[in-house]
Parts: structure tokens; sequence; C-alpha cells
């Protein structure tokens, strides 16, 4: 911060701009499109086997079902 009787006269003080926040995440993916993704990925290693998925992931096949689910009433699955 500088202090305003430091200053030369007539120039203006001004605070240092803080970063906005678009332009510190532009171009990164939020969270939930990580995590569809990676279990895209993960059904395409395993040829879409749910079982072998479930052990990579490390869910419970329920839990799978349920996100594929989710994802599916959302209009987000398949990617």
């Amino acid at each position: 911060m500088v202090d305003e009787a430091s200053a030369p006269s007539g120039a203006s003080v001004q605070e240092p701009a803080a970063p906005q926040a678009d332009s510190i995440i532009a171009g990164w993916p939020c969270w939930e499109d990580l995590r569809l993704r990676y279990l895209q990925r993960v059904l395409e290693h395993t040829q879409q086997n749910k079982t072998q998925a479930v052990k990579v992931l490390g869910i419970d096949r329920r839990t799978l079902n349920r996100i594929l689910a989710r994802e599916r009433r959302r209009g987000r699955w398949p990617l």
C-alpha cells in the first residue's frame, strides 16, 4: 500500500490490482468435469466393465450406478 503523503503531488494513488478469479481459472476444468473425464477414461480402459471399473476407482458398484444415473439425468453422460 502506498501512503498518500509520500506520493508525488498530482500522482494518483492506487491499490495494486488483485488478480481476477476468472483470469486465474480461465482454461482450467472444474472438479466435476475432471471427475467425469476420469470416470469415462476408466470405463473406456475397462471396456465398460463396471466390475473392473469400481475396483480401479475404489468405490462400490451402487455408487458408480448412482453417479451414472445422476449424470444421465443432467444430460452430461456420456461425455
